[in-house]
């Protein structure tokens, strides 16, 4: 009897034997995912659109901010694709799986990968439900080569720095391995919430990203020249040459002040001399003139072209990342998807082929990758600085419920003091503030005191009724 391992007789036809009863039992783990995600969700859609404004006009000259979040987003993908994919390849391994506790021996931060594989039953799920076209990193890739000017090798380089110089980053890409190479199940919740994510909030950021004109220069790639340096000799650098005539010819102190430190030193005009190769390549990659980087960004794009060379339809937002090759732009791909998932993972269907466990790790899994992905945000705000911006924005929103609160409070001081005029002894209090007031100022703030005091120790019976009944209402 197995007590570490786990085998292929797990799975529905176990749980139907042993009484397992599931929690999400009436819909796909889909379903079970969103409603055991939906504050945490919440909370990361906030994070998002508060950064999407200060990544665009007229908050952002150019999209430097947003090339990082892509470029933090990309390695997730590319993980969890990938691993997809090595699975498929591989051919299905029916025996027990290793557990945790049989390699507890085996360091947790080795950088030998294990190589993923699948039981036949998550080997067929898993291929039942991948679909080509949902497949995102290549759109990212492209995305970022239009936004960045780096070729692709290039690119590939500077993700792998990325993920090295981000520990959360990297830890996550990291747990994404093991998770996937122990359990494959759960690229159900990787598939489930990355991609179903697109055709939600995706759509939205997508809208936003349009409104940017395609041909400003929001749009031209952080590693391009100046037109005027461009067309300019290259001139020897002196030690004279002040930080003043730099930014006036384009040069790298201005590419600081545009891009950061950070992303100009990665595109190769910071301060910092291109040491590596990634970035030699990319310095040599902008010094062929703005046709050059013209035809550049038109084969990115995959812009269509006429014999002759022009442009037949107008230029495309670099956003392939939110755009899928299909007639309905995904939603028959997230239609099928769905559906897939549905008759393959619910506890009705005849074609149910997760059990309960692995349904909760699909659920657990989830809620991990929310977590995740909040702290890469955070991750961002250190990289770009826009946990000070988003600062900045929540103090103006304070600013504004105080002034608020300021009117709220004169609105209650107005209706108390009608409600005491409609008094004997309230009109009479007032008629003395008002005379009073002829010759002191806030002479109707008197007249209320007046008549409040006079509601409290005087009157008839129906006045001292009508000014209590006045103060449960204030």
């Amino acid at each position: 009897m197995p007590s570490k391992t786990e085998n292929i007789a797990t799975g529905p036809a176990a749980d139907a034997a042993t009484g397992s009863a599931d929690p999400y039992a009436d819909g796909s783990v889909g379903e079970a995912i969103n409603a055991a995600t939906r504050s945490v969700h919440t909370q990361l859609n906030k994070l998002i659109v508060m950064r999407l404004r200060l990544a665009l006009p007229p908050q952002a000259d150019d999209a430097s901010n947003y090339v990082q979040g892509l470029l933090h987003i990309a390695p997730i993908y590319q993980a969890f694709e990938s691993l997809w994919k090595d699975i498929l390849d591989a051919e299905p391994v029916d025996k027990p799986r290793e557990s945790a506790d049989d390699k507890s021996d085996e360091s947790e931060d080795s950088d030998e990968e294990q190589r993923p594989t699948a039981c036949s039953r998550i080997h067929l799920l898993l291929f039942h439900l991948r679909l080509e076209k949902m497949a995102r990193f290549g759109a990212l890739r492209q995305d970022l080569a239009a936004l960045t000017g780096w070729s692709d090798d290039v690119l590939m380089e500077q993700l792998d720095e990325i993920v090295s110089e981000s520990p959360g980053l990297l830890q996550f890409v990291k747990h994404i391995r093991k998770s996937v190479a122990e359990r494959p199940h759960v690229l159900l919740a990787y598939a489930w919430v990355l991609y179903m994510a697109i055709f939600s909030g995706g759509r939205f950021m997508r809208r936003s990203l349009e409104r940017v004109d395609p041909t400003s220069a929001f749009w031209t790639p952080l590693a391009a020249p100046s037109s005027s340096s461009a067309s300019e000799p290259e001139q020897p650098e002196t030690k004279t040459e002040t930080a003043q005539q730099q930014q006036q010819q384009g040069g790298p102190n201005m590419a600081v002040a545009l891009l950061g430190p950070w992303l100009a030193d990665r595109v190769g005009l910071g301060d910092k001399a291109p040491t590596s190769k990634a970035q030699q390549q990319t310095k040599q990659a902008t010094t062929g003139g703005p046709q050059h980087l013209h035809q550049q960004i038109n084969r990115q794009q995959r812009r269509p072209q006429t014999q002759d060379g022009e442009e037949d339809q107008p230029p495309l937002h670099p956003l392939a990342f939110f755009r899928f090759d299909t007639p309905t732009d995904g939603e028959d791909l997230k239609r099928t998807f769905k559906a897939r998932l549905a008759e393959s993972t619910s506890e009705g269907s005849a074609g149910n082929l997760l059990s309960t466990k692995e349904r909760g790790d699909v659920v657990a899994e989830a809620r991990l990758v929310f977590d995740a992905m909040i702290r890469a945000v955070g991750e961002l705000d250190e990289v770009c600085g826009t946990a000070e911006e988003e600062e900045g924005a929540a103090v103006r929103a304070l600013s504004l419920r105080s002034r608020d609160s300021v009117v709220v409070e004169k609105e209650k001081r107005r209706r108390l003091a009608a409600m005491i005029a409609a008094t004997p002894a309230g009109r009479e209090a007032l008629a003395k503030g008002g005379r009073a007031g002829k010759t002191t100022t806030g002479g109707n703030g008197t007249g209320v005191e007046e008549a409040k005091k006079k509601g409290e120790g005087g009157g008839n019976g129906n006045s001292n009724n009508n000014n209590k009944g006045a103060m449960r209402f204030s």
